[in-house]
């Protein structure tokens, strides 16, 4: 009998489910799974606890990474980080809860973290410096780019505090805020759906707010921007959940995983793992919850805070979807996560490839040193390091099937295994038994797999489940092959 692996569906019942009930470290793809690495340190520490950073690519083809703590913005340069904090001002003041945001503005990023001005950095520039140059000079939570505007949102200006507000600058120029109908900047204050939770630009804007997603559109004057709340009752509390795919935008509402087109939304995520996300989630740390695309697997990473967290990630869900699977990932202690592209070389970096110009493998000029390799990056509260996960070795994978009805109405004894599985290290495998859905699960003894590739099995029941255990990696995990035969009416 041949099964291919299923989804993951937690939620499904024990009887007749021939989805996984457990898919740790595994990447889902469209035919299986895959495995995942072991985090590995790429970078030396951040002055400071990851708050918030992004890659970017300027204009001239080299790519940039820039990261946030409480009280310093760092660039990374090989595999450190260099201080580029404002050299006037001082250090920053990030209030405790808050994080930093930043987008990319032709050939220079703009940073926000709500305590500071709003702040930015030519790429490759020394150091980061106030945005403003207007009499207005606001400070916000949430920034994005939207057209030819940057939108920032949870404000406080020279009118006071607005959560529920957004403002955009002047129209291709983010360094004047004065409300102006000539230069089309200006504010608005949304309806009473909570405040602004996050912001994603593109050709339109999508703001977040706790309880609904507000479309704005460009329309020119007199209006400047159309409003138009497209979500209600739905939006999310959780900033760091929300990521933009494609023409897509992910996020975790109150209840479940939502896709929002920019129209409407659809939840993702079944009942039972969304309940299983849910009944795990520390609901009152809402700044713990992370979302980062793996470009390279097609893959969604959301890191949230499980409930004895208080403010970091505890908990790892993967979603591919393109295949619309998901599964699961051991992980404890998270800062956030990030997608990033590798940075390009500094003539002081290329030291580390070889003291002599002519001794390194490539030109100046090669594209080889603008770096721009995709990764997902991981930050730790333990030691501040940029992580990715490590392709040569690999973290132990575990797989779990429901109850399988193999012959209905009788009792099934199962004699071997034989794992679907490509270049694999170490799998060994056991049976689950039971004979009424009433009972506790069983399980035999672990069988490791012979030459043939082969586990022996010995197990006479009702209700059989198989759970592999995977050590050592392996390139694709598609299903298995059992051999049974009915014994019994019972």
């Amino acid at each position: 009998m041949l099964f291919q692996f299923g989804p993951y569906m937690p939620d499904l019942p024990d009887a007749a489910n021939q989805a996984l009930t457990v898919a740790t470290n595994a990447i889902p793809t469209a035919t299986g799974y895959r495995a995942v690495g072991v985090l590995t340190a790429q970078t030396d520490a951040l002055t400071g606890r990851f708050l918030g950073g992004l890659s970017v690519r300027a204009t001239d083809g080299v790519y940039y990474i820039y990261a946030g703590s409480a009280t310093k913005l760092e660039e990374l340069s090989g595999t450190s980080w260099d201080d580029v904090t404002r050299s006037t001002g001082g250090a920053y003041a990030t209030a405790s809860g808050e994080k930093w945001e930043m987008v990319q503005w032709g050939n220079t990023v703009i940073a926000t973290n709500f305590t500071d001005e709003l702040q930015t950095i030519t790429l490759g520039g020394a150091n980061f410096a106030a945005l403003a140059t207007s009499t207005e000079k606001p400070n916000a939570r949430h920034i994005a780019v939207v057209g030819e505007f940057v939108v920032i949102g949870n404000i406080i200006d020279s009118t006071g505090t607005r959560p529920q507000a957004v403002r955009w600058c002047a129209i291709g120029d983010p360094t004047d805020w004065d409300d102006s109908a000539s230069t089309q900047a200006d504010s608005q204050d949304l309806r009473e759906y909570g405040p602004v939770t996050r912001i994603i630009g593109g050709e339109y804007g999508l703001v977040f707010q706790e309880n609904a997603i507000t479309r704005m559109t460009y329309v020119g004057p007199p209006a400047i921007f159309q409003i138009d709340v497209i979500e209600t009752n739905r939006g999310t509390r959780y900033p760091g959940s929300v990521v933009k795919v494609g023409a897509l935008v992910y996020y975790w509402g109150e209840d479940a995983f939502y896709v929002c087109d920019g129209n409407s939304s659809r939840q993702i995520s079944t009942p039972g793992l969304s309940r299983t996300v849910k009944d795990a989630l520390n609901s009152s740390n809402t700044g713990g919850f992370y979302a980062a695309l793996d470009p390279v697997e097609s893959v969604i990473y959301w890191a949230y805070p499980g409930a004895a967290s208080t403010d970091e990630a505890t908990d790892l869900i993967a979603y591919h979807y393109t295949a619309d699977k998901w599964s699961t990932v051991t992980a404890s202690g998270m800062d956030g996560l990030m997608t990033y592209r590798s940075p390009g070389y500094t003539l002081e970096g290329l030291d580390a490839i070889s003291a002599s110009l002519d001794a390194l493998p490539a030109s100046l000029d090669s594209s080889l040193w603008k770096g721009g390799t995709p990764n997902l990056a991981v930050f730790y509260k333990s030691d501040f390091k940029l992580y990715t996960y490590s392709t040569s070795s690999y973290a132990d994978a575990v797989f779990e099937t429901g109850d399988l009805t193999l012959f209905p109405e009788q009792r099934a004894a199962v004699r071997h295994v034989r794992p679907v599985v490509e270049s694999a290290g170490t799998i060994t495998v056991q049976v689950g038994r039971r004979n009424s859905q009433q009972d506790s699960v069983t399980w035999g003894p672990v069988s490791s797999l012979r030459d043939s590739g082969i586990a022996p099995l010995r197990a006479d029941t009702r209700y059989p489940r198989i759970r592999f255990n995977i050590s050592g990696g392996f390139d694709k995990m598609a299903g298995f092959e059992l051999e049974a035969s009915p014994s019994g009416q019972r």
